[in-house]
């Protein structure tokens, strides 16, 4: 059993990155973006990745790419990009740990017509997970940035014109 963890663990050291669900034909004129970064459930991953230094970076890349972004969360009808890091210790090995990253980009929206529910919806999604040491928490990041990348493609591809 130790051997099958350990086996898994050195073979998915390197993260698998999954996009799902990237429709670009959404991304066309979604107006300002709110980015939100979920806090870190895990107290041993909390202390080695800031979730306000990966908004800053979001928000940062959002910027470069002249993207417009908003910094109120009073408008519920705006876009909202969120980010969220889930990560469990392996049981065999304290030192290291399972992840998953979600980058989405949800908008609230009138669920019909003649009424005003209102509810989110996911326009776009991106995923990343994988197995890693506690000590190579970077990795992480490198997985949000590829998350973040994946969405300024789509985004901007869609907002071409």
């Amino acid at each position: 059993m130790r051997l099958t963890i350990l086996c898994l663990f050195i073979a998915t050291s390197l993260a698998y990155s999954q996009r799902t669900n990237t429709f670009r034909n959404n991304l066309h004129k979604v107006g300002k973006i709110l980015v939100i970064v979920e806090d870190i459930k895990n107290p041993r991953l909390e202390a080695r990745i800031s979730t306000d230094q990966i908004q800053t970076e979001i928000e940062l890349q959002l910027r470069q790419n002249k993207i417009p972004i908003s910094t109120k969360k009073a408008d519920t009808l705006e876009c909202v990009l969120d980010v969220e890091i889930n990560s469990v210790p392996l049981a065999d090995n304290p030192d290291g740990m399972i992840f998953l990253v979600e980058l989405s980009l949800i908008k609230v929206v009138n669920l019909s017509n003649t009424t005003s529910k209102l509810g989110p919806v996911r326009l776009w999604e991106a995923t990343s997970y994988g197995v890693v040491p506690i000590e190579r928490s970077e990795f992480i990041g490198e997985r949000i940035r590829d998350c973040t990348n994946s969405f300024l493609n789509d985004y901007l591809a869609a907002n071409s014109n």
